[in-house]
């Protein structure tokens, strides 16, 4: 009986074992799911993320090419600023802001002569009598009037 016994047992043994080798494929399968969808996902993520992220350096190389540019420029300047001599220019825009004043000021003198000038010039337009140089003129008028017919002119 010892052999029924242990063909039992080596019958539940196999029954285990076909349990558990039917478990562990089913686990395999997922397991394989799971890395296929995962190299799926990661497959799709690089053609979508990679081409942006190509672009994004793009712009960043762009940018970092203006840094560098402004950075140079920013530089340059600094080594001018460096080398000029600021007293002197502030004595220079000292003397022509002085020598601006000293313009603006006899500007403005004769800028008053003239409209006193021009303010005299209508008093004395204002004084003169159009009426009687009317007159005048017609008076002279008629006096040339005989002489031009007598020089033939007319």
């Amino acid at each position: 009986m010892e052999i029924s016994t242990n063909a039992l047992t080596v019958e539940q043994q196999l029954a285990v074992i076909v349990k558990d080798s039917a478990a562990r494929r089913k686990i395999a399968f997922v397991t394989a799911a799971a890395a296929t969808i995962m190299a799926l996902a990661v497959i799709i993520a690089l053609i979508v993320l990679v081409p942006r992220a190509n672009s994004t350096l793009r712009v960043a190389e762009g940018t970092l090419q203006q840094a560098q540019t402004a950075i140079a420029a920013l530089e340059a300047a600094a080594a001018d600023l460096e080398k000029a001599d600021i007293p002197a220019m502030a004595k220079r825009i000292e003397s022509l802001a002085g020598e601006a004043e000293e313009t603006l000021t006899a500007v403005a003198g004769g800028v008053e002569t003239a409209l006193a000038d021009v303010e005299r010039a209508l008093q004395v337009l204002e004084g003169v009598d159009l009426e009687g140089l009317n007159g005048s003129i017609e008076s002279l008028s008629a006096i040339l009037e005989p002489l031009s017919r007598l020089f033939g002119k007319r």
